[in-house]
């Protein structure tokens, strides 16, 4: 990576790094593989800088890859995963997106329809969908995190 691209990408670096792993913190349930979907995520970005940076909402890119592969991480184990987490986990990718962006990193309508390359009221009926599934999956309505 060229010398500006790299400076631009460690600006942006500490400060997401903190956000990726405070997400995949609240949905894996522990610190070391809330790191490993962060720091993965972080280094994916890196290596597709180029064009991650050329996207409407570069950010929102990295917080998404660091939701699906904190999703990952529970598929093969789920021990140490909240119940949160593991409820997440279970939606279809497209609501766990949506609902992630939104909530977990709260972004707004716009961005999370940047990222997800969706118009803001086909995000608005996926959060809808996804918030009503977890209400289902929750026990003790605790779902109410995203109330």
């Amino acid at each position: 990576m060229p010398g500006r691209d790299a400076v631009e990408f460690q600006q942006l670096f500490e400060p997401l790094y903190r956000q990726c792993h405070a997400l995949a913190r609240r949905l894996v349930g522990n610190d070391m593989q809330a790191e490993a979907a962060a720091t993965e995520a972080m280094a994916r970005a890196y290596a597709r800088w180029t064009r991650v940076r050329s996207l409407p909402h570069p950010e929102g890119w990295v917080l998404r890859m660091t939701g699906e592969l904190a999703a990952e991480a529970l598929d093969h184990d789920d021990r140490a995963a909240s119940e949160l987490g593991r409820a997440v986990a279970g939606l279809a990718p497209q609501l766990r997106d949506a609902v992630v962006l939104r909530y977990l990193t709260a972004l707004d309508v716009d961005e999370v329809a940047l990222v997800l390359r969706m118009t803001p009221e086909a995000v608005r009926a996926a959060v809808h969908e996804g918030l009503a599934q977890l209400r289902l999956r929750v026990a003790g309505g605790a779902a109410n995190v995203f109330a």
